[in-house]
């Protein structure tokens, strides 16, 4: 009797762990490869902050799959995809060199089992994220909105570009690629309070992403820093780089 008390106690247990817990499945591919260039990659998530777990590896072309088990309620969550590239494993980010940043960070309220896709294009230099099951929760803070654009772009110097924002020092975001000549746009969130904004643009040249600037043997310094007070109304700066006259003209509102 004693022993089948015990057998339902314990069952009963794991019911009441099992209800408080959600499965959450991540799943992700890369599009547009490069012939040569499918490397082998695996994902490290967090939870909290505390590192959970890390995926077998797949190939970047692979519907590459992992899941792991999450108390209900909302958690902050970020997912880092690796590359194996030269002998050693890379986070795919930009900064490292790779094409597309490959990573997602985010809270979500987990109330029931939850998959996160992650669609990441290498030719367009896009991620993309979809959450069904659980709620994203809002970004925290005071949106900051950049735009600009080049004017007096030669024919043949069009180049690829894009906007990178720091805000007291670290990285909160990189945009997606424009032309010179067509306005570019993207938004951070910002902490309320008051901060140091560097805004750096880069140009795809030869190969490879380097910052727009004088010394770099470009026409015109593309780039813009600045204090700035956050409350609750979002920001804006707006940056016009004319390669004709040499001049950064920054609109803050």
């Amino acid at each position: 009797m004693k022993i089948k008390l015990l057998v339902l106690s314990l069952f009963s247990c794991m019911a009441v762990m099992a209800a408080k817990t959600v499965t959450v499945t991540v799943k992700w591919t890369f599009e547009e490869v490069v012939e040569g260039y499918n490397h082998d990659n695996k994902i490290l998530v967090f939870v909290d902050g505390k590192s959970i777990g890390e995926s077998k590896v797949f190939k970047e072309t692979d519907n590459a799959s992992y899941s792991f088990e999450v108390a209900k309620g909302k958690h902050s969550i970020k997912i880092v995809d690796y590359s194996f590239y030269e002998g050693k494993w890379d986070i795919h980010t930009k900064e490292n060199q790779y094409s597309v940043d490959a990573f997602y960070e985010g809270e979500i309220n987990f109330t029931a089992n939850t998959t996160i896709n992650m669609l990441f294009n290498v030719d367009k230099e896009s991620s993309e994220f979809t959450v069904t099951g659980g709620k994203i929760t809002a970004a925290k803070g005071v949106p900051l909105t950049v735009t600009w654009i080049y004017k007096n772009v030669e024919v043949g110097y069009d180049h690829e570009n894009r906007m990178i924002v720091y805000i007291d020092g670290k990285q909160m975001g990189t945009s997606a690629i424009f032309a010179e000549s067509k306005k570019g746009s993207m938004t951070v969130m910002v902490p309320p309070g008051q901060h140091d904004v560097v805004i750096e643009n880069y140009a795809f040249y030869e190969g490879q992403w380097e910052l727009h600037s004088i010394e770099n043997n470009y026409s015109v310094d593309a780039f813009y820093s600045t204090n700035m007070i956050f409350k609750k109304k979002k920001r804006t700066v707006d940056l016009v780089f004319d390669i004709e006259t040499l001049e950064t003209t920054p609109t803050v509102k």
